[in-house]
């Protein structure tokens, strides 16, 4: 990744995906952080937007990307959160 303030001063930097505590530790922790991005992933089985959210809560004005770990379709997975954020928070979108 080429990053900087202006164009001549560009710093060649790759993207590394640091492990930051064990996947489905059921820790309450963020799983995974990349740099130099400052992206965060969370591993998760559960469909549950409210830990979603609980999450997002945590690292605030960050990126974060939820992994969902499911035999179940991408379609089903969809589904179904839309369902349970409805249901959670009376809106269509969240």
């Amino acid at each position: 990744m080429y990053w900087g303030w202006s164009r001549n001063e560009l710093t060649d930097e790759p993207l590394i995906l640091y492990k930051t505590g064990r996947t489905n530790a059921n820790d309450g922790g963020i799983n995974f952080v990349m740099r130099p991005l400052g992206r965060f992933f969370q591993v998760t089985e559960t469909t549950d937007v409210r830990k979603y959210f609980l999450d997002i809560d945590k690292i605030q004005r960050f990126p974060i990307t939820f992994v969902v770990k499911s035999e179940n379709s991408i379609e089903d997975l969809n589904s179904q959160m839309q369902q349970l954020v409805y249901k959670a928070f009376g809106v269509v979108a969240v």
